[in-house]
């Protein structure tokens, strides 16, 4: 009959039982009883026991009252020694042969989980007390040692063993990985190819894993890497000569475009070179077209078009829009002027020269004599500065050759007089130029000779540098006033030419 497990455990005098709940008929528990009474653990690891919580709201006055005995456990040595469980016995040195030889039946059984009843399995037990007997008396302890080694031997063994397999396991599953790795990789460079798309980090990612190592995913590779390569190449050559091709609609060879297509070999591609030479004949006949029906409106405006070259792409030597200029023989002037084209080493074939490579499109009118007055002015102080130069050089070997040269390097002398730079080519604090120096006594030229490497020796002239070196002429005032005359008018005239 079911009763509580206090007193339940009251009427048994052994030192454990095993209990069952009659709700739970499938879970059986061990009961360790001190004193007539339940307690709430079982022996500690001293007397080979796993700790076992019974638990405390079965102890309680209201607790389950369904607890009947299943059987118990005589072992009377419980509480002062323990038991050894067949495996604790096979740690000592025990074989199972042994065991049955030497001591028997078990001397009880020891349920080792109360948390999992489905799997309450008890473990055959024998009394420590006995089993020490037995061995003493039998003399045990040689025989215990050997198989103690030898199961040692044999676990060490065993281990090794199971290290190999779990080595080989780990290997075979890294491989199994890496060709994955592989394969995954493989396909994404394989499938970018076919698009004409190298994909370099894929390539990368089967270097870094070492393709090489397996021959036909490094022929695959290969062969990948050489479509995408080949795709790309004619996907390249299409896509160029399209642009040149469109541009070519318009009058304008795609030099770019051109460049890059016979980079790319299209010279090898016999279709491809024959829509090439088409498209910039195109260009050719489009631009010539594009050209006559600007002429023709221009020369109906009074207007038309001159190229011009120049050695950067600004044109800074080129005149504007709304400058007038000469252009040959005849004055223009520039109503508008586009931006500057480049044609590199194609200049020369085009009009241009190794320093001038940029063309520019200028559209002129002829000026009016309103507009063209200016450079007229010009052109007639430049020619007139020119015939002032060549008169005022003649004057100054005229005094050179015909006068005389006093003083010396060590006693030099300093002209009195008026001093006239050469407007041409004035007196400098580099040792240059040369001037006149126009007296009541004399006319002096002198010529400065005080620039590094000049022959110094030579100086008969006081400079305040290294000297100079000057001849006189008697004083004549014509000649005096034409060389002020000469120096007034040069000042004039470049104001003009400047502006």
């Amino acid at each position: 009959m079911s009763q509580r497990l206090s007193s339940l455990a009251a009427t048994v005098t052994a030192p454990a039982v095993v209990v069952r709940r009659t709700s739970k008929p499938e879970r059986e528990t061990i009961v360790l009883v001190e004193g007539g009474k339940p307690a709430l653990r079982v022996m500690g690891p001293d007397t080979g026991y796993r700790r076992m919580e019974i638990p405390k709201e079965w102890l309680a006055d209201d607790g389950p009252s369904d607890f009947e005995v299943v059987s118990v456990l005589a072992l009377d040595e419980i509480p002062e020694e323990g038991l050894y469980t067949r495996k604790q016995l096979q740690g000592r040195g025990w074989t199972d042969k042994m065991i049955r030889e030497y001591l028997g039946d078990p001397d009880g059984e020891i349920y080792h989980s109360l948390d999992r009843p489905t799997y309450l399995k008890p473990a055959k037990a024998w009394a420590k007390a006995r089993v020490h007997r037995e061995e003493q008396a039998r003399g045990l302890g040689d025989t215990l040692e050997k198989n103690l080694v030898r199961r040692e031997k044999a676990a060490a063994k065993r281990q090794k063993k199971n290290a190999e397999k779990q080595a080989a396991a780990a290997t075979a599953k890294a491989e199994k990985d890496r060709m994955a790795e592989l394969r995954r990789w493989l396909g994404y460079v394989e499938d970018k190819a076919k698009e004409g798309y190298l994909y370099e980090r894929g390539v990368a990612e089967l270097r870094r894993h070492h393709v090489e190592q397996f021959p036909d995913l490094a022929a695959r590779l290969d062969a990948a890497v050489g479509q995408a390569k080949a795709l790309h190449h004619e996907n390249e050559l299409h896509r160029w000569l399209g642009y040149v091709e469109e541009k070519a609609e318009t009058g304008y060879v795609y030099g770019k475009g051109v460049s890059k297509l016979r980079a790319l070999g299209v010279g090898e591609c016999p279709d491809l070179k024959a829509r090439l030479d088409a498209a910039i004949r195109r260009a050719g006949e489009v631009n010539a077209a594009n050209r006559k029906a600007r002429a023709d409106e221009m020369a109906a405006a009074g207007q038309e078009q001159i190229f011009l070259w120049d050695r950067d792409r600004d044109g800074m030597d080129l005149p504007r829009a709304g400058q007038v200029f000469r252009h040959r023989d005849r004055i223009l002037k520039v109503l508008e002027r586009s931006k500057g084209r480049y044609y590199g080493e194609d200049a020369l074939s085009f009009g241009g020269t190794d320093d001038a490579t940029w063309q520019f499109r200028l559209t002129v009118v002829i000026a009016s004599d309103t507009e063209a007055a200016p450079v007229l002015e010009r052109e007639g102080a430049r020619k007139r500065l020119a015939e002032l130069r060549s008169e005022l050089g003649r004057i100054f070997e005229d005094i050179q050759t015909g006068g005389e040269s006093p003083g010396s390097h060590d006693a030099p002398v300093s002209p009195e007089g008026t001093h006239v730079d050469d407007p041409f080519n004035p007196q400098n604090n580099y040792g240059g130029g040369r001037w006149f120096v126009l007296g009541d006594d004399w006319t002096w030229a002198v010529r400065n000779n005080g620039a590094d490497g000049d022959a110094w020796a030579l100086n008969n002239v006081r400079t305040g540098g290294a000297g100079a070196i000057g001849w006189r002429v008697p004083a004549d005032l014509p000649t005096q006033q034409r060389i002020s005359a000469i120096a007034d008018e040069c000042e004039r005239l470049r104001v003009v030419v400047r502006y």
